[in-house]
Order: C-alpha cells, then sequence, then structure tokens
C-alpha cells in the first residue's frame, strides 16, 4: 500500500520553509546595513564625534579613524588613551585593535585596517584621567578597493 503526503502537508512544509529561509536570509551579518561614516555618541560626562575617512573602509588598506571628544560643558576632553578594536560580525577570528593618538585638543586619530569584506564591530575603548573606562561601539562597512 503507497502512502503519499496530502496536498495539506505539502503546502505545510512549504511554508515552512519559505519561513525559515526567510528567517536565515535576515541573520546572514552582510545583509545588515552599516552605519554612516560619521556618527555621533553620548556617554556618562561627554559625547564624541566618530569619523571614518573614505568611507566604505577599504579591505587590507590603513582607513583613517577620527574621534573628536568634548566634556559636558563643550570643552574637549583629554584622556590618557583610546583603542579601537575592529572584529568582524559573525567571525570568531580576524580581530584589528589599534590606538590613536591626540592631535589635537579632543581629537583623536589612528588608522586601521579591516582584514575582509562585510560588517564590521568597532569598539572603542576611552581611558579617562580619573580611572573611568568608557566603551561605544558602532558598525562599519569594508569593502574591497
Amino acid at each position: 500500500m503507497k502512502r503519499y503526503l496530502s496536498k495539506e502537508w505539502i503546502s505545510g512544509l512549504l511554508v515552512l520553509a519559505v519561513v525559515a529561509g526567510f528567517i536565515l536570509w535576515l541573520a546572514i551579518p552582510s545583509r545588515a546595513s552599516a552605519d554612516p561614516a560619521v556618527t555621533k555618541h553620548t556617554f556618562a560626562g561627554g559625547e564624541l564625534t566618530w569619523s571614518i575617512l573614505n568611507y566604505p573602509a577599504i579591505v587590507l588598506d590603513d582607513n583613517h579613524f577620527s574621534i573628536a571628544i568634548q566634556d559636558a560643558a563643550d570643552a574637549a576632553l583629554h584622556a590618557t588613551s583610546l583603542q579601537i578594536k575592529l572584529d568582524m560580525i559573525g567571525m570568531l577570528c580576524g580581530d584589528y585593535t589599534f590606538d590613536l593618538v591626540e592631535t589635537s585638543p579632543g581629537v583623536y586619530e589612528g588608522d586601521g585596517i579591516p582584514l575582509m569584506a562585510g560588517l564590521w564591530k568597532a569598539t572603542l575603548t576611552i581611558r579617562l584621567g580619573d580611572g573611568q573606562t568608557v566603551k561605544i561601539s558602532r558598525s562599519l562597512k569594508a569593502v574591497y578597493s
């Protein structure tokens, strides 16, 4: 005796496959949009403007990052150190960390190198003179030139 799936079972499986495919499509990091070249962030005690020159970032090339930091009174904020860690979203390896140096009062600059094309998470760590540490994250897009 042969058994066949009913039309209802086939339709249900088809709907389930479409829904599962859509969920997987949404989960792929490259489908998510990256932040723009310039972003503004606030934190306890101040705010900053984070800029990436020549955006989107170029893979395996120096990409210039600039951070301008002001305290709550809009005065330049001096930190003991600033560091950015680039890590590719959805990957377990290939992180790239670099330091920024103060080029003028409250303005810090440095070059970072994304190792692959795609969506990256950039985490800025600010160490202030009073021992406080501030972490701010943003996304960025990297492409081949």
